[in-house]
């Protein structure tokens, strides 16, 4: 399916890292992230175990974060979320919880904007990936 995010559409795959791993992606944005992740040096993986529980309008839920950038000695370790246009009202209770998860396990909460990946990555190595990669 294509849905469309400010012009970039929002395609599904699985990428490959230099060391070998491969990750689902759920649109461009995270494709971006990973390829800008795997050659920035940091340990990082896809999130697939974490849940975290926040409460929305009453009701218990989990907030599954896009990214964990592990520890080294010079990074505390980051949940890394990346959020679109198109936010959901539960996301301040998401950013929230993500944050206490953080305060109590020595890391950092980073919510990014695509408007600040679309300026990390070269787009046009992003797209040439995702349809090389993910023929059908």
């Amino acid at each position: 399916m294509l849905e469309k995010r400010k012009g970039i559409p929002s395609l599904k795959g699985y990428y490959t890292t230099q060391s070998g791993e491969k990750f689902h992606y759920d649109s461009m944005t995270e494709l971006a992230v990973m390829m800008y992740l795997d050659g920035s040096g940091w340990n990082w993986r896809k999130n697939t175990k974490l849940r975290i529980p926040y409460l929305f309008e009453g009701k218990e839920r989990k907030y599954i974060p896009d990214f964990i950038i592990e520890p080294n000695k010079i990074c505390p370790g980051y949940i890394m979320e990346i959020k679109g246009s198109n936010d959901k009202p539960e996301l301040p209770y998401k950013c929230e919880a993500a944050k206490i998860y953080c305060l109590q396990h020595g890391m950092k909460f980073m919510l990014v904007p695509y408007d600040k990946v679309k300026k990390l990555v070269n787009w046009d190595k992003v797209k040439e990936y995702h349809y090389q990669h993910n023929k059908k």
